[in-house]
């Protein structure tokens, strides 16, 4: 589909978090927020993570 190998390896560790995450958006989106946080914690930097509660997409 993609001839590009960096777009290639995107779309499929794309497709591999969708499962991992039983492609629940809300799931997929604690599981990166988890990642980023323990990438953090592993560089030694503090991040400030939005957590917007009440936010919608229409």
């Amino acid at each position: 589909m993609y001839k590009d190998p960096i777009l290639k390896e995107k779309w499929k560790t794309q497709k591999r978090l969708a499962k991992e995450a039983n492609y629940d958006i809300q799931k997929l989106i604690d599981n990166a927020k988890k990642n980023v946080s323990e990438m953090a914690k592993g560089l030694n930097i503090k991040l400030k993570i939005s957590n917007r509660k009440g936010c919608y997409i229409s």
